[in-house]
Parts: structure tokens; C-alpha cells; sequence
């Protein structure tokens, strides 16, 4: 009974080893293939910061950023501030975004610099679509406030989430209009910043229409799949068929309405972390990540069993699938330098010339 007892051990102990030992290997064997993938992505680093000939880079500075050295942006052409906001009364000046701009002053003068309005808030947007009176009032505050704050132009961000009224989309032309008449009244430029999905998802935007009264069109090439939904990549590059739609698609539908050179494509730098179940359904709404903080999350989970972290072949982004170190599972996808050099590349094929990344800290 002893010597079985002993051979009993000596089995599993073989085995542990055994286990042991293949464990890791395949830990060594992935950390080597993380190790690929990030010196892969540095050398697109390069041609994201670095100018080059014949394309135009700007850069989304948040209010929440760090405050940098003007220098740290000399490869940008333009500088977009991530912003203001307004509410019933014109701008919100209690608003963190207005009071942080001084902050950002010096760094801000010494480039083209754009101011970006939010209009997020589903009550102060109604209320200023409703009101051409405050509409003219908003519009000329906010030029004015950029001429006296050294802008060079004004960036309306104009997100209108859930269901909206018939008379949405002509409400939306009238701002704009507005906005255009005030701009060109102020001798500043004017654009118009809109998703990127805006057809696929039937938003109701007039897009031929705002092309006609604004300088510049920049399409959000990101948050294709949403935070609520289910697990996907931030914008595919291809893969319409299993995606429902993809960039491809967004080239072409924007490229209808809008002059090559007056379209700018913005690439969002980061991705959605959703936290799912053993069979790949969201548990819950998903935390936004930034590149950074995504790779982060890459070297850290795949020390845990079970991570595959791949380049998706149609979506051109990476797809990382672990397990954190209390064993919950994790599903992100993003962008990185790579999949928007691609991206680039091929915008650049259909006379695009001008790109803009979200954002500032985040890669």
C-alpha cells in the first residue's frame, strides 16, 4: 500500500511538472508574441507624430489633458480644444472645459489652434435648436470668445443620441446656417465634427447640407460598436458583412457630400474594455480604454492562462481576449498605430489628405 501511495505521488508530481513546464512554454511563447506586436506597431508611432509630405495631422488636446510643452506638438498642423460647452443662456461659463482653457493658452497660441463646442446635453441642445434667438446669440458668443482666445476657428461637436423628432434634421441645418453666417461674420473658419456612422445608423444629419455651410467636414472614425452593445472593433477596416458596416463604407458615404479636400478623418486612440461571461456575452456596460492603458492591460492579463491577443484580419485592430488577475473576463478591442496608418493609407488613396487623432495622452 505504501509503495503505491508513493507511485500514486511520484504521478502527480510528474504531471505538475509536466503542466508546469508547458505552462510555461506557452507563456514564454505569448509573451514573445506581445513582444512582436509592440516593436510591429512602433515604427507606425513615427509616422502618426511626424509630419509627412501631402498629409495634414491635427490633434484633439482635452480639457482634462496634461498641460505639455508647446514643442511636444510641433509635428500637429492644428490643435483642437476639447472645449467648451453651452447651455441655455449661450456659453456655460461654470463649465470645467472653459474655466481649463487658460491652462492651455500657451500652447494653444503657438499653433493653428481650433476651438471645439460640445453639445452633448440632450436638454440645452433642444433648447437651442427650438430658439433661433438663442441660436444667433450662441453662435456669435462663441466666435467671438474664440477671436478674443486666438482661435483661428470653431469645431461644432453636435452628438444628438436616441430617438429624435421628424423635424430633427431641418432644426440641425438652421444651427449650423447659423453657426456658418457668425463664422464668416467673425472672419473665422467654421467646422462641423460628425459621426462616423451617421449614414449606416440613419442619423439626422443633412450632410450635403452642412457640407454647403461649413469649411470643413471631420468624420469621427471610432465608437462604431458602443459601450452598451456587444463586444467589436472601434471602426473597422473591413468586414462589412460581419460588422454591418466598416471604413470602406464611411469613405464612400462621406466622399458623395463631401469635397476630398474638405474632409478630415479623426481616429479615436483608444478602444472599449467589456467584461463578459464564459461564452463572450457583456456582463456590463464597457469602460473606455486608451491605447496606452490598453497595452498596458495586454502585458499584464496574458501572464494569466487562457489570453489571445491577435490582429483581427478584416477590422485591422487589435483583439484582446484574458482573464485579470481575479479571473474575470476581458474582451477589448482597439485602435492602434498601425491599423490608423492603414487607414490613412487608404483614405489617401480616395484624395484625403487630412487626418486629426483622440486624443491628447491617450498614445
Amino acid at each position: 500500500m505504501k509503495r503505491y501511495l508513493v507511485t500514486i505521488a511520484i504521478i502527480i508530481l510528474l504531471f505538475g511538472a509536466v503542466y508546469a513546464y508547458k505552462t510555461t512554454i506557452e507563456r514564454v511563447v505569448l509573451e514573445k508574441k506581445i513582444a512582436r506586436i509592440l516593436e510591429e506597431t512602433a515604427k507606425y508611432r513615427a509616422p502618426v507624430r511626424v509630419r509627412t509630405a501631402g498629409k495634414k495631422k491635427a490633434l484633439f488636446i482635452p480639457y482634462w489633458a496634461t498641460v505639455r510643452q508647446a514643442s511636444a506638438y510641433a509635428s500637429y498642423d492644428r490643435l483642437f480644444y476639447f472645449g467648451v460647452t453651452v447651455n441655455k443662456n449661450g456659453i456655460d461659463k461654470t463649465e470645467t472645459g472653459y474655466r481649463s482653457l487658460k491652462r492651455f493658452s500657451t500652447v494653444l497660441s503657438a499653433h493653428k489652434s481650433r476651438l471645439v463646442v460640445r453639445m452633448f446635453d440632450t436638454d440645452a441642445t433642444r433648447a437651442v435648436l427650438d430658439d433661433a434667438g438663442l441660436q444667433k446669440k450662441t453662435s456669435d458668443e462663441v466666435m467671438q470668445f474664440a477671436k478674443d482666445n486666438g482661435f483661428n476657428g470653431v469645431a461644432l461637436d453636435l452628438e444628438i443620441a436616441g430617438l429624435f423628432q421628424d423635424d430633427m434634421k431641418g432644426k440641425i441645418n438652421n444651427l449650423v446656417q447659423q453657426f456658418y453666417t457668425s463664422a464668416k461674420q467673425h472672419y473665422i473658419l467654421f467646422s462641423v465634427i460628425l459621426y462616423g456612422d451617421v449614414a449606416y445608423r440613419q442619423r439626422p444629419y443633412d450632410l450635403p447640407f452642412i457640407t454647403g455651410h461649413a469649411d470643413e467636414v471631420l468624420a469621427m472614425a471610432y465608437d462604431f460598436h458602443k459601450s452598451r452593445g456587444e463586444p467589436g472593433p472601434n471602426f473597422p477596416m473591413k468586414g462589412k458583412e460581419k460588422f454591418g458596416y466598416d471604413y470602406t463604407l464611411l469613405a464612400d458615404d462621406f466622399l458623395k457630400a463631401v469635397p476630398a479636400d474638405k474632409l478630415t478623418v479623426i481616429f479615436g486612440m483608444y478602444g472599449y474594455d467589456w467584461k463578459v461571461d464564459e461564452i463572450g456575452r457583456p456582463v456590463k456596460e464597457a469602460t473606455a480604454v486608451t491605447l496606452n492603458e490598453a497595452r498596458r492591460m495586454m502585458q499584464a492579463n496574458c501572464r494569466q492562462p487562457g489570453c489571445s491577443v491577435v490582429r483581427d484580419e478584416a477590422a485591422g485592430e487589435m483583439h484582446l481576449v484574458s482573464s485579470d488577475a481575479a479571473g474575470i473576463r476581458h474582451e477589448v478591442w482597439f485602435e492602434d498605430e498601425k491599423s490608423a496608418e492603414e487607414k490613412t493609407l487608404y483614405m489617401q488613396e480616395q484624395g484625403v489628405g487630412s487626418f486629426a487623432f483622440w486624443a491628447d495622452g491617450y498614445f
